[in-house]
């Protein structure tokens, strides 16, 4: 009998603990996916007597604000910057940064003073307002940049992972979601409302070959010294691998065949390493991993393995085979090489303000991990300055007139100068069209600043993202 009550009572106990370990699961781990997805009816429903606090820009730029009218508070929003698909929406659900950070904007602060004040004032209670790391001029810039092309930019300051610009297209217009809803909706794999920059899955194309550089002088540090003659083709198990063109790069070694992105080099790379060596660093770089950023997104995929054929590991190693990257991983991958392997955590939420302007939070830099050593950082350095100096990314290379920062609040600018940018191009095969294009870079290369990523879709092979990147740079830089 005692025995039964017992196991009755361990059985009860077990139970109890694994609900109790659900519970913490839910509100430590799985709390962001339920407040951003687009069935919590919280993010449907409005606290009708708030007024929704009001959305800045790193600057005091307003965003988005309520205005109360006869049948409420109406949601507006700034129309220049291709803001829609990071700011998001509050009608027909919420999503982007009206939904990540709904409870700040409808948080009342010193609520029993704001209803006092009301009754006498007339004016509605106000939730907190937020300021965001974004800066509206180098968002401009990579809208007016963009100039409608399919695709995404992300900027990004390597050394705090502040999210400077994030704009996509297409777009949509915040202010008229419900008119537009039927339009918006009608194709759901290719909608306007997909945040590209942080939704959209894309082959990395050759800009994995920062990763496969990191493995190969992970691996050993003299493989910066590996030399292959090119050919402009190469087989690898039953897959012939051809450079763009079936152009010959001739001898050459690490450097040169970064900058001049030589896919039978590092194919062969790939095979001297081995698939484990590479499947070692691209998880230490993030793939496979939840990004942790506060908006809807997607985790970065790599599927290689030990038991996986050469084929599959020469196709990985330069960026095509199964793996799927965000234009927001990518920047992130820049910046931690311009950070000396120091990868950020993103963030884009730079504080929240209450309604008396007295700030109640502050976004605290964090670093998410180290991904490779700052010697190896440093060597990807410079084999990206090669690649934007003489190889496939001169389209990036500008230019800027600098403030005189030798002066606290200088308005005075020493003269254009030219900023040396380490950077890599990508073609990103795309079995449904042509071909994406990628660029990702960081400025200056010996004091880094700020990094970007642009994703062209169905661009083909060109340096229009070079071109993207550079007037986005050169406007954060020349701001700075």
């Amino acid at each position: 009998m005692r025995k039964s009550i017992r196991r009755v009572f361990w059985l009860y106990t077990l139970l109890f603990l694994l609900l109790i370990f659900y519970l913490l699961k839910i509100t430590l781990k799985d709390s962001k996916n339920y407040i951003l997805n687009p069935m919590n009816p919280r993010l449907s429903s409005k606290a009708e007597d708030i007024k929704r606090g009001t959305i800045y820009d790193n600057n005091g730029t307003e965003i988005a604000h309520s205005e109360q009218t006869e049948n409420g508070f109406e949601r507006l929003y700034k129309t220049e910057g291709n803001y829609s698909s990071v700011i998001g929406y509050t009608e027909n659900g919420m999503s982007g940064v009206e939904a990540g950070y709904n409870f700040n904007l409808e948080s009342i602060d010193a609520e029993l003073l704001q209803r006092i004040s009301a009754i006498f004032t007339k004016e509605p209670v106000k939730g907190n307002d937020i300021y965001l790391t974004i800066d509206d001029r180098v968002q401009c810039a990579a809208a007016n940049a963009l100039n409608g092309a399919k695709g995404s930019v992300v900027a990004m300051e390597p050394n705090t992972g502040r999210i400077l610009a994030m704009a996509s297209n297409p777009t949509f217009d915040s202010n008229t979601v419900v008119e537009d809803w039927d339009y918006l909706t009608q194709n759901e794999e290719d909608s306007p409302l997909i945040n590209r920059a942080t939704q959209g899955l894309y082959p990395p194309g050759s800009v994995f070959k920062i990763i496969t550089t990191a493995a190969a002088l992970s691996a050993n540090e003299n493989n910066e010294d590996f030399e292959y003659t090119c050919n402009g083709y190469e087989q690898f198990g039953d897959t012939v691998m051809k450079c763009f063109e079936g152009y010959a790069h001739g001898t050459e070694r690490m450097e040169n065949a970064f900058a001049q992105s030589c896919n039978t080099y590092y194919a062969t790379i790939a095979e001297h390493i081995g698939s484990a060596k590479l499947m070692q660093t691209a998880n230490n770089f993030g793939f496979n991993s939840p990004v942790d950023f506060p908006l809807s997104h997607e985790t970065p995929r790599f599927a290689l393995d030990e038991t996986s054929q050469l084929n599959e590991l020469s196709e990985t190693a330069i960026g095509q085979g199964k793996t799927l990257v965000t234009p927001l991983f990518m920047v992130m991958i820049a910046s931690a090489v311009a950070n000396d392997g120091v990868m950020m955590k993103p963030y884009i939420l730079d504080r929240v303000v209450n309604c008396y302007g007295i700030q109640k939070q502050k976004t605290i830099p964090e670093i998410k991990a180290r991904v490779c050593t700052p010697e190896i950082a440093q060597k990807i350095n410079k084999f990206m300055c090669a690649c934007v100096s003489n190889g496939t990314g001169t389209g990036a290379d500008f230019y800027a007139a600098l403030p005189d920062n030798s002066v606290s609040g200088s308005s005075v600018y020493v003269g254009e100068q030219h900023i040396t940018v380490a950077g890599k191009t990508g073609t990103a095969e795309n079995s449904s069209g042509e071909d994406h294009s990628w660029f990702v870079c960081f400025a200056p290369a010996q004091n880094p600043k700020i990094a970007v990523a642009v994703l062209l879709e169905n661009s083909g092979h060109g340096d229009s993202a070079e071109y993207i990147a550079a007037d986005v740079m050169k406007t954060y830089l020349e701001i700075k």
